[in-house]
């Protein structure tokens, strides 16, 4: 199935959004829904289309909103839970076992499927990222502990469905991701996202410490680095050197790859060998040359850097920026310790001779007397010593002298030990840093993946156990900021699809890296016995329960933040890109559709991107096209419309009516032909019912809905009561 778009003078590419053709449509200049909504035949019915409602501390909990829910005509509806605590009544812990009898009654009465169970928007991703701190290892764990007891109370509740979590795993540059270009027809590469104009120059991201979750380094663009000139292959040969070794791909060395003193190829990739790199000597400003390095020539370096070595050891950009920076520091801490050591044997034999003229002369005073003894060592220390300033005028035990010059001997080695060794640990441990630190993102997205395994094996736990289990329990992640990772359709699959990847291989594996991340003395986090395994459990069948229980979240407005993001063309009008931009969310929703990931639907429109969560119909998004084609490809996923934004305004009816009717969905009676025509002469159509008595079938015999006066008691004399 593909979307309708049709074709205007000025687009070859601009799709329609009416939403029914029963009400009229603004001439838009984009056109008319070439398939619109049929009233016999709804693309979506009431029983399926539901509704979010929200618990509010100290005005609303579940139960009385769920409540009214149901009496505006709601048949699904999604429970958005907050997060609370001893002070704040709010949260799934806060519902209690009568509570949550007392909402699954609620449902059977009225015949209410819950949907979904929202964990609460304080829980913003779950890789434990903080913008401030870096990776925080508790503030993962409370993200996964809210979505487990979510998957509990969605099971004890709702007997199973989505439980939702937003996605926003980290914050990432947009202009680089990979999505974030576009190739014009004349080959030139030009960026199609961008967070503000100057971001490809001025963007942040972050270096992580792999042992820790620590950040680091910030890298940004702007920044200009320095380094030292080191001597490459073309510089020793035109010394006349030769040149020995190869590039670990078994490629001949290039003249700009680095040598030693020695004319011995070092291989970049290796730690040790970058400090046998050979610095250039400005004879004139008696200095080593430096230079200073922009992010182009950053990215130069990178390509040049990837030539030399194997696949899995090739860095990006902002890895490498990480690694001239560090190894500058390594550098300063390697020459701060040679400076202070480059005397270290020198004072030890000169110790050594102190210590064995002491010992002499303790016995030879005891043996001669302490005066002759001083006359014997005026005569010999500065043959034995090196030392002609020991010869002291007055008398002085030779003993005492030597006890004064032992002391002032062990505190220069100490110093030298102290001053050094403290160099040599520092230049160890950021050598270390080098070895153990990596991305933002491949830090992020392994604490991810480990958590939705986590969050996906309790759901099928709860699902396998829990008494009242109508349908498998699922963590749903949603897409949500554009400046977050996880928001991109391509970010939302690959968290999925990856997630359930991990988790087979909890349930398949006898061992894994250790939950409680201790590390061995190489830095690397142990490998021990599973706690997940499940002993004869083959992957095929982990795969098959990766996909009930880990599933997608898919938020239609959420897709529609990217607009403001969305880069106009050379030359091309607002008009224009506004409708280039509504094909993308359309091509990229069936993406979504396409991927199998999709368990779950938040049914919002938009105007221009902004994050106001209109119902549907009120927005320019092809909505009806987009829910007609996940249907068709999900037709498992349940769909409940977030509008909210209009309830104040008109109602809190509003995001269910207005997408009912944007959808053509049926007054009543959905499943049977003749109430589908409206049954004992009731209206079909929204327009017929727009403020109308619902459940009667005939008029009423009293005033109701906007046109009620007030419900205050008064005299009919209007005379104040006392």
């Amino acid at each position: 199935m593909q979307f309708n778009y049709v074709k205007t003078a000025s687009s070859d590419y601009m799709p329609s959004f009416s939403q029914n053709s029963n009400r009229p449509v603004p001439d838009n200049g984009i056109g008319i829904f070439d398939n619109p909504a049929d009233i016999e035949r709804p693309i979506i019915s009431a029983k399926e289309l539901g509704t979010t409602v929200v618990e509010v501390p100290g005005q609303q909990d579940l139960i009385k909103a769920a409540t009214s829910a149901i009496r505006f005509g709601a048949t699904g509806i999604e429970l958005a839970t907050g997060q609370g605590g001893p002070t704040q009544p709010v949260g799934v812990e806060s519902y209690g076992t009568e509570a949550r009898e007392a909402l699954r009654e609620l449902g059977r009465a009225n015949e209410v499927n819950f949907t979904s169970i929202h964990t609460p928007t304080q829980v913003g991703n779950l890789s434990g990222f903080n913008p401030q701190q870096g990776f925080i290892d508790e503030q993962r764990k409370q993200g996964v502990d809210e979505v487990k007891k979510a998957i509990k109370f969605a099971a004890d509740v709702a007997g199973g469905g989505a439980v939702v979590v937003h996605t926003g795993e980290y914050n990432r540059p947009i202009s680089e991701a990979p999505w974030a270009k576009e190739t014009m027809s004349n080959g030139e590469e030009r960026y199609k996202f961008l967070a503000y104009s100057e971001e490809p120059g001025r963007s942040l991201t972050y270096i992580v410490d792999k042992r820790t979750g620590r950040v680091v380094q910030d890298i940004r663009k702007s920044s200009i680095i320095r380094e030292p000139v080191f001597k490459t292959a073309a510089d020793l040969r035109k010394d006349g050197k030769t040149i020995t070794g190869r590039r670990p791909s078994g490629a001949p060395v290039q003249d700009n790859d680095w040598v030693t003193v020695d004319g011995a190829y070092i291989d970049p990739s290796d730690n040790d060998q970058l400090f046998l790199r050979v610095p250039k000597w400005d004879k004139e400003r008696t200095s080593f040359e430096t230079q200073p390095l922009a992010w182009e020539d950053v990215e130069k370096r990178t390509l040049w850097y990837n030539s030399q070595v194997p696949k899995d050891k090739q860095l990006s950009p902002e890895e490498i920026a990480f690694r001239i920076n560090i190894t500058n520091n390594i550098l300063q801490a390697k020459g701060s310790s040679l400076f202070y050591g480059r005397f270290y044997d020198d004072a030890v034999q000169a110790r050594n001779k102190v210590k064995e003229a002491l010992i002499y002369y303790e016995k030879l005073e005891k043996e001669i007397g302490e005066k002759d003894a001083w006359k014997l060592f005026r005569e010999e220390s500065s043959r034995h010593l090196g030392r002609s300033d020991l010869i002291a005028p007055e008398f002085k035990k030779p003993t005492e002298i030597l006890k004064n010059m032992l002391f002032q001997q062990d505190n220069e080695m100490r110093h030298i030990h102290e001053a050094s060794s403290a160099a040599d640990a520092r230049a160890a441990e950021l050598q270390d840093q080098l070895t153990h630190s990596q991305r933002v993102q491949d830090y992020a997205l392994q604490q991810t993946f480990k958590s939705y395994a986590e969050a996906g094996i309790a759901a099928m736990e709860e699902t396998q156990k829990n008494p009242h289990i109508k349908k498998d329990v699922f963590v749903a992640p949603e897409n949500i900021f554009p400046e977050q990772y996880g928001s991109h359709p391509d970010e939302l699959i690959h968290i999925v699809k990856e997630g359930r990847k991990k988790m087979v291989e909890f349930l398949t594996s006898p061992t894994i890296s250790d939950p409680h991340a201790r590390i061995d003395k190489n830095g690397d986090i142990k490998r021990v016995e599973n706690p997940y395994y499940r002993k004869g459990l083959s992957p095929a069948e982990a795969e098959k329960f990766a996909d009930r229980h880990i599933k997608a979240t898919f938020d239609t407005e959420h897709l529609a933040l990217f607009w403001k993001n969305f880069t106009p063309r050379p030359g091309e009008s607002k008009e224009e890109t506004d409708q280039r931009f509504i094909k993308w969310h359309a091509d990229m929703s069936k993406k979504v559709a396409d991927s199998g990931i999709v368990g779950h639907v938040h049914l919002v429109d938009s105007m221009d991107g902004g994050h106001t969560h209109l119902p549907a119909g009120q927005g320019r998004l092809p909505l009806v096209n987009i829910v007609k084609y996940l249907k068709q490809v999900n037709p498992d996923a349940t769909i409940v419309s977030e509008g909210h934004s209009e309830n104040r305004r008109f109602g809190v009816d509003r995001q269910l009516t207005a997408a009912w009717r944007a959808f053509g969905t049926n007054i009543r009676g959905s499943d049977s032909p003749f109430m589908q025509q409206g049954g004992f002469g009731a209206p079909g159509r929204w327009e017929d019912v727009q403020y109308g008595y619902f459940r009667e079938m005939q008029s009423p015999y009293f005033i109701f809905g906007p046109y009620a006066p007030s419900n205050d008691w008064t005299l009919w004399s209007q005379v104040p009561l006392e």
